[in-house]
């Protein structure tokens, strides 16, 4: 079976049904898919986390991704992506190391081709129905493109002024 989903975290609230709901967050879903801070016990103790691994993270949160989704809810603009997530379901039938080499392609086409910063993570469980294992990849990134200038936090989600590069 195949499944994919894409979508978009965002400080903009979101309108359904003609009812304003409250954003989802970016930090939330990070923590969500590495099984952090409030999701360490997460309700769900027979999925198993196989793989987390973040990269591209710009400078001033080099070897802290949680930073960085911290420094996309606070500083990204207004209505602007914080983040962009897929889930993408894997073949049961490969291994746990295939699982994580086939993710380290969908990593490189989608995010090291771009320098985009991300955090992905593998999860399994066993299938509601027929018990088989389910795994599946959450990949998010942002599509702020880290080049290499050292910035900081507030200053790597500004807008690029063409009039006047420097700021």
């Amino acid at each position: 079976m195949y499944h994919m989903s894409y979508e978009h975290t965002s400080k903009a609230p979101t309108a359904k049904n003609g009812k304003t709901k409250k954003p989802i967050s970016c930090v939330k879903r990070f923590r969500y898919i590495t099984r952090t801070k409030e999701y360490a016990n997460h309700k769900d103790h027979a999925e198993k986390v196989e793989y987390v691994k973040s990269g591209n993270m710009p400078s001033f949160c080099k070897d802290r991704p949680d930073q960085f989704w911290e420094a996309a809810e606070l500083y990204e603009r207004k209505n602007g992506r914080t983040a962009t997530s897929i889930v993408l379901a894997l073949p049961k039938e490969l291994t746990p190391e295939q699982r994580i080499e086939l993710t380290e392609k969908i990593i490189e086409q989608f995010c090291n081709k771009f320098n985009f910063p991300y955090s992905a993570a593998i999860h399994n469980h066993a299938g509601a129905i027929s018990g088989q294992d389910q795994p599946h990849l959450h990949l998010m990134f942002s599509e702020r493109l880290n080049d290499g200038i050292a910035r900081p936090f507030d200053r790597f989600f500004k807008r690029h002024n063409s009039k006047d590069p420097a700021k």
